[in-house]
């Protein structure tokens, strides 16, 4: 791999990081309104799961993703469930059976 390439590569790696900080910046600002103000709108609160998913790689996104799942649990276990699922489909890299051996 030449040299140019390479610094391309970690240029984009690098884009892709400070997207993720500013996400996760945002999406900060939605979790709190929606947990401080005891939101119950499905909508809204789907559409800033939705949003979330794309980042959950990142730690601090994945926290706050969390924590929205766990606010919307009281809402509607189901569909809390169904984020749970997409989240682990998406980017949890162990499958579900490794998971019960080591358990």
């Amino acid at each position: 791999m030449s040299a140019e390439r390479t610094r391309s590569i970690q240029e984009l790696g690098q884009q892709l990081v400070n997207l993720a900080q500013e996400a996760t910046r945002l999406a900060q600002v939605e979790v709190d309104d929606i947990i401080d103000s005891n939101e119950g709108d499905a909508a809204r609160i789907e559409q800033q799961l939705d949003l979330m998913l794309s980042f959950a790689f990142d730690a601090e996104m994945l926290a706050l993703y969390k924590r929205l799942c766990r606010h919307y649990f009281n809402i509607n276990p189901a569909a809390t469930s169904q984020y749970v699922h997409a989240y682990r489909e998406m980017w949890d890299s162990q499958p579900a059976s490794e998971e019960e051996d080591q358990s």
